[in-house]
């Protein structure tokens, strides 16, 4: 398994809720759903970069 690292994010509460609510639909907790959406996230940008 890679290596993890720590970060403390504050979110509004709403965005809370919502990635709570997802996570649970999902049946994953909502620190997996974040570094999926932060990974898919950043490979759209890279993706983007290229076009460039």
């Amino acid at each position: 398994m890679e290596k993890m690292k720590s970060v403390n994010l504050k979110l509004p509460e709403h965005l809370f809720k919502e990635v709570e609510k997802l996570a649970k639909r999902k049946g994953q907790s909502k620190s997996s759903l974040i570094r999926f959406v932060v990974a898919e996230y950043l490979e759209r940008e890279k993706e983007k970069q290229k076009e460039i």
